[in-house]
């Protein structure tokens, strides 16, 4: 039932909760009123009581106590959390979990890629910068025409680098390299022994005038010293001196594939210009190291 009062003579008035928004006559003074809509009867004692309840946000409740005004706040209910808001924390949530993600990959792509250009040879670019810079002096030199002096303080100025760089080499790519210029180092050193053993045949011809002379009486050796001194040592570099011992230079013929000749008295000699065909080697091996350069 609807209870409630007469606007116009303050009467008590009755009607059933389906007449609520009808209008009727007050059977005290006869004038027209309207059924109100039914209401709580005493508002503060519910707010009151509603405020003091213990409210469960996820409960049925929320839907029949969310419309209910409280004029203690501003439009919000105690300790409630609207659905937008949650869905907000939530992709707000995911969206930090995702970045997190993203950045741990990226962090360990950047970290894999710098692993791999170390391991590649990230740092031998310097290293073989002052290695470079002395080959290609000791190259040029070649070219132009040097004497021997000054070409063994380029090759030992040359082996003195690799010695250096050798505590540098990062990586495989670096390690192959370093290789090829130690063989550069080795082909050169070659190219020095027979150029010493070229310019000390005027020597080696005076020591056999020397035995020579000193044989003479004892044996027959005239035909095979007029042989060393006319052919072994002007034809030829010679593998043995006149006393059959070793120059030191079988091992470096054999290496490089030098021509040998015989004499009829079994002197062995290689060519005179032994010393350029040996620089001819060097020369296609630092072509070989300009290749590995421009591959790394």
């Amino acid at each position: 039932m609807i209870s409630f009062s007469c606007s116009h003579c303050g009467a008590a008035i009755k009607a059933k909760d389906s007449s609520a928004g009808l209008k009727g006559k007050c059977k005290k003074c006869g004038k027209a009123v309207v059924v109100p809509s039914p209401v709580v009867e005493d508002v503060e004692s519910a707010l009151s009581e509603w405020e003091n309840s213990e409210w469960d946000v996820n409960s049925d409740e929320q839907d029949s106590y969310s419309t209910m005004p409280n004029p203690s706040r501003t439009g919000k209910t105690r300790g409630s959390t609207t659905p937008s808001s949650s869905r907000f924390k939530r992709l707000l949530t995911m969206a930090f979990v995702f970045a997190s993600a993203v950045g741990l990959v990226v962090s360990l792509v950047v970290a894999f890629t710098l692993l791999s250009k170390w391991s590649s040879g990230f740092d031998d670019g310097d290293a073989f910068r002052d290695l470079d810079r002395s080959a290609a002096e000791l190259k040029t030199a070649m070219e132009l025409g040097i004497d021997r002096e000054e070409y063994g303080k380029l090759v030992r100025q040359l082996a003195l680098e690799i010695d250096l760089t050798s505590r540098r080499i990062k990586s495989p790519e670096g390690q192959k390299l370093f290789e090829l210029f130690g063989e550069l180092r080795d082909i050169h050193m070659d190219a020095g022994r027979v150029w010493d053993v070229k310019l000390s045949i005027p020597m080696i011809r005076a020591e056999a005038e020397e035995r020579q002379k000193f044989l003479s009486y004892a044996e027959n050796t005239a035909e095979r010293y007029i042989e060393f001194k006319n052919q072994v040592t002007s034809s030829g570099i010679p593998l043995k001196d006149f006393a059959r011992k070793s120059t030191g230079l079988d091992d470096i013929a054999e290496r490089y594939a030098l021509p040998i000749t015989t004499t009829k008295s079994d002197f062995k000699i290689i060519p005179m210009d032994s010393v350029e065909r040996i620089f001819a080697v060097a020369s296609e091996k630092q072509a070989e190291i300009g290749r590995v350069h421009s591959t790394r």
